[in-house]
């Protein structure tokens, strides 16, 4: 049997075909590299926001145990008003010490 050349017309459909095969394996490894690194940076954002969604239940905990305690001490508003904010009775006088840095 004697073996057939192609055709310089088929040896260029063969070489355009070639080409775009290889384009569109280009264009997959790409976007899919794009997307394996876009998943992989949305788990890293997952796992902080999960650490930070604990600490702020852990936060909220504390914060609503402080106001049941306010709610049944009748002198713990007054208290933290004295110390947060600096409140004196009309006949009291305050004195500020500066907090060292």
């Amino acid at each position: 049997m004697a073996s057939r050349k192609p055709t310089k017309g088929q040896r260029r459909k063969l070489i355009i075909l070639g080409l775009c095969f290889v384009a569109v394996l280009a264009w997959f490894q790409t976007t899919g590299l794009r997307t394996v690194l876009e998943l992989r940076a949305s788990w890293g954002r997952e796992e902080a926001t999960s650490d930070e969604i604990v600490r702020l239940r852990q936060q909220n905990g504390e914060l609503e145990k402080e106001i049941r305690e306010l709610e049944s001490d009748g002198d713990g508003v007054e208290r933290i008003a004295r110390q947060k904010l600096g409140w004196a009775e009309a006949d009291e006088v305050v004195i500020k010490v500066p907090e060292k840095e």
